[in-house]
Formats: C-alpha cells, structure tokens, sequence
C-alpha cells in the first residue's frame, strides 16, 4: 500500500523563537556605566547597547551569571544619571567581551527615566 503525498511539512525549516522574544528593543549607546560592587568599589565600563529591561556593557573582566549589582548610567551629556540594581544573565567571551545585566524592579520613576533616557538614544 503506497502512502499518499502530503503538504505537511514533517520538519520545521526554521526553529521557532518563542524564547528569545523581548519586550523592549535595544538600541546601540554608548553611556558610561559605573559598578559598585559589595567591597564599594566602582567599576568604569562602556555600554554596547541598553534597552528599559537591561543593559550589555563591554568588558574583559567578567562577573559570574547571577551576581547583583549596584549601576548608574549617565549619557555623554549628562543629561540623563539614573542608579539601579541589575543582574548579570549573561556572559561573553572573545572578540566582543561583555556581560548582559538585567534590571531589577525598580521604582516607578526609575523606570519613568529609564524610558526617557532610552526614547532620546
């Protein structure tokens, strides 16, 4: 008995990306990013790019996945200085060097600005 030809594809050609929705865009900026870490040290580091759920800041000297930081951003022009927690979720190694922090829930108004400082970019 000879099967019938069917239209039904029985492996996807593309996989699908529901794990990698986000729910705001990231837009490339350069801002200056300061660490305070637990000992009270600051950190200097430049953005890559940021978005209002998180940032990714260019490094050769890397946090582990799951440590919680003090930030501050603040734009070239000074126009923008907002402090808040975030949270390294991923880290990289090679030409591009760097860590993905996430925000932490905030006050209202620090997301408020974070927005602003995000639409301006």
């Amino acid at each position: 008995m000879k099967k019938k030809p069917t239209s039904i594809r029985r492996y996807p050609q593309v996989r699908p990306m529901f794990a990698g929705l986000r729910h705001y865009d990231r837009k490339k900026a350069s801002l200056h990013v300061v660490l305070h870490d637990e000992g009270g040290t600051e950190i200097p580091f430049d953005s890559v790019d940021v978005s209002e759920s998180g940032v990714f800041v260019a490094s050769k000297y890397l946090y582990e996945v799951g440590q919680v930081h003090q930030l501050s951003l603040r734009t070239d022009d000074g126009r923008h200085n907002i402090s808040l927690t975030g949270q390294v979720v991923r880290v990289e190694l090679g030409n591009n060097s760097g860590m993905a922090y996430k925000f932490l829930p905030s006050e209202r108004e620090i997301f408020y600005s974070l927005a602003a400082m995000v639409a301006e970019l």
